[in-house]
């Protein structure tokens, strides 16, 4: 394995699928440039590809902080593919991506990701098989994970409830 294959296990790469789901429906919205190819390849994420000089899209560095529960995102370690559905991610990302109104009441561990017919499935899908062909040599499968918003919790335990208690000493 080169360098380059193995930057991921190092530096993992994390797309913002709010991002890329904007950056597909804008290029199938948008009229094919007049000295356009016909044979050429117009799908949203080809498309959305030329528009941002060839990129894949924008990748996030790989904090907690930098996540946002009212988006998804792809991670590449370079073995696996994990999704991540943010607990608060609206019905706008979810409905066009992944056909779900809703993550919650979802088991993620049994999610499939389909390919859809909007220009948002295509451009994760056209992802996925982007980076799947960056490494011919490994089976990448992708594992959905849901976040799970949880209650707030107390900052300090009430007393008596802590991990520890106080007890008396004998004498």
């Amino acid at each position: 394995m080169g360098c380059t294959s193995s930057g991921g296990f190092i530096y993992p790469r994390l797309y913002s699928l709010r991002s890329i789901s904007e950056a597909g429906a804008a290029a199938a919205a948008a009229p094919p440039p007049p000295d356009a190819d016909p044979a050429a390849d117009t799908s949203p994420l080809a498309l959305a590809a030329a528009a941002g000089g060839g990129r894949l899209g924008d990748t996030t560095a790989l904090s907690f902080e930098k996540l946002d529960s009212a988006d998804c995102y792809l991670l590449d370690d370079s073995l696996s593919l994990t999704l991540w559905i943010g607990a608060r991610a609206p019905a706008e990302l979810l409905q066009p991506l992944l056909g779900i109104a809703s993550a919650a009441g979802v088991d993620a561990s049994r999610l499939r990701v389909a390919k859809l017919e909007t220009a948002p499935s295509a451009a994760l899908h056209g992802l996925l098989s982007v980076i799947r062909a960056q490494r011919p040599h490994l089976v990448q499968t992708l594992r959905c994970v849901a976040h799970k918003a949880r209650a707030e919790e107390p900052r300090s335990p009430p007393q008596g409830r802590g991990l520890f208690t106080a007890t008396p000493s004998g004498g």
